[in-house]
């Protein structure tokens, strides 16, 4: 039974978003400042890259763990 503004359906799907948003946000963040690191001459463009690479590598892991995740739980309204 779908109650209030929200359906399951949407209120599942809005907490993934927020969660892969979150995510994103917090990657980005790391990257920014590696990004100051390498403009400072704190790290070399190969160690840059590197990280960068490792950074973006765990951000998709994450992505997909959490969705699988997501997929083993059945969100209800009542």
């Amino acid at each position: 039974m779908e109650t209030g503004l929200f359906t399951s359906e949407k209120l599942s799907g809005l907490l993934r978003f927020q969660v892969e948003r979150k995510l994103v946000f917090l990657s980005k963040g790391f990257l920014e400042l590696l990004e100051e690191f390498r403009d400072n001459q704190f790290i070399s463009e190969d160690d840059f890259r590197g990280a960068r690479k490792k950074i973006l590598d765990r951000l998709g892991d994450s992505k997909r763990e959490i969705e699988e995740t997501f997929s083993k739980f059945k969100v209800e309204l009542f």
